[in-house]
């Protein structure tokens, strides 16, 4: 399933959704405290690691030379302020800002991709592309918890509060991989219609139908 997708660079965020699982698997089982790492450390080795996963995804897929270069800016002062943040940040302490900048970043290079998409489309219905269904899974997930990691750092000592975030959180988790599933599942139609080869929704009709 994933061989017929590496070369489009999904294979980078099935990684991504692969170390997502297992970063939440040590969490929520507390296997994390028998390799000596705290939960913080997880976090804000996730929100580092993860966006270089999806950074890469982005870069190899988005074709504007400024996208491109905007996704290295993005993804260098990232990592450079999350390195600034858990050096001056007390050792138990949810990195809020870092990651809820990681989401600004992915959700506006998601918008970016798909607008690039509707300008210059490869098919006739853009929900047919694979990438589609799994640049959507990342919109869904982000969206969905950008102002639970805003709030995150003032409540997580909040047992409560902690209790919501995993519910939350697992519950965007799950959505965003069944999303990304379905993008795996669809195979490759990029080939079915070309915008300088077909003058119209009847020639496309005419010559597949």
């Amino acid at each position: 399933m994933i061989s017929k997708h590496k070369d489009k660079g999904l294979w980078v965020l099935f990684f991504f959704n692969f170390y997502s699982f297992l970063t939440n698997l040590l969490i929520i089982n507390g296997w994390n405290n028998f390799i000596g790492l705290n939960i913080y450390f997880l976090y804000r080795l996730f929100t580092i690691l993860g966006y270089s996963l999806v950074a890469l995804f982005f870069y190899k897929n988005i074709s504007s030379v400024l996208t491109k270069r905007l996704i290295i800016i993005t993804y260098i002062l990232l990592f450079l302020y999350a390195t600034y943040d858990y050096i001056i940040s007390p050792p138990k302490s949810f990195d809020s800002i870092p990651s809820s900048i990681e989401a600004i970043f992915i959700i506006i290079s998601a918008i970016l991709y798909l607008f690039e998409q509707i300008k210059k489309p490869r098919v006739l219905f853009i929900y047919t592309l694979d990438k589609f269904w799994v640049v959507a899974s990342l919109l869904i997930y982000y969206t969905g918890t950008f102002f639970l990691f805003i709030s995150a750092e003032a409540y997580f000592g909040d047992p409560d509060f902690g209790k919501n975030y995993i519910l939350i959180n697992n519950s965007f988790l799950l959505l965003k991989n069944i999303v990304f599933s379905i993008g795996l599942l669809l195979k490759d139609r990029s080939d079915k219609f070309s915008p300088g080869t077909y003058t119209g929704f009847e020639s496309y009709l005419e010559k597949h139908f």
